[in-house]
């Protein structure tokens, strides 16, 4: 059973890397946790900004694994 408090904490981790780095900073990007699950969803303006994303989400401390619904704008 997924521990919400971690993955509570591994999403605001990411959103906080999102928002600090400058390029994802400006997709519109929407991240859910489930049992260190974490999925990715919303718009980006290239793949380079998606796999940033991707990148990003992976760094942080208890992700398992990451599934990318996101779509170019």
């Amino acid at each position: 059973m997924p521990n919400p408090v971690e993955d509570a904490t591994i999403t605001a981790k990411i959103k906080a890397a999102l928002v600090g780095d400058a390029a994802t900073r400006t997709g519109n990007i929407a991240v859910d946790t489930k049992g260190g699950i974490v999925v990715l969803e919303g718009t980006v303006v290239d793949d380079a900004q998606a796999l940033r994303a991707i990148a990003l989400a992976r760094a942080v401390e208890g992700v398992r694994s990451v599934t990318n619904n996101l779509r170019l704008q």
